[in-house]
């Protein structure tokens, strides 16, 4: 069973972007104390349990920024964004390939770009 310190230390860990030296400080403990956690089983599972619970607040915010990748200045991060994208909506490139060749998947592959694009901007 996890300690007061340790489900507070998960807790931080999860929901703050502070270094594991001020969980650290906070907690009162020493830093390598906090390693020694890390490589528990109960607490690796309570960690991963924690993440896992916390993923419905943080999805939205994790699709907004792959979403706002299409706007990049960078065209390998809009390729990449875009790929992503269209990938989680269950559009494989590599299936498509196979039956309409390189140049059509272009094709739809920009056109998709476009729309998504389009979509975002109204």
């Amino acid at each position: 069973m996890l300690n007061s310190n340790q489900e507070k230390c998960i807790e931080l860990m999860v929901k703050t972007d502070m270094k594991q030296k001020d969980i650290a400080e906070e907690l009162g403990v020493d830093p390598t104390t906090i390693c020694l956690w890390k490589k528990q089983e109960e607490f690796k599972t309570a960690y991963a349990d924690a993440v896992r619970a916390a993923m419905p607040e943080a999805a939205p915010k994790a699709w907004n920024t792959i979403v706002g990748l299409l706007k990049s200045n960078n065209a390998g991060i809009r390729l990449a964004a875009a790929r992503d994208i269209l990938d989680r909506a269950g559009f494989k490139a590599e299936d498509k390939l196979k039956i309409s060749g390189l140049e059509g998947e272009k094709t739809k592959l920009d056109s998709l770009i476009a729309q998504i694009t389009t979509d975002k901007d109204e």
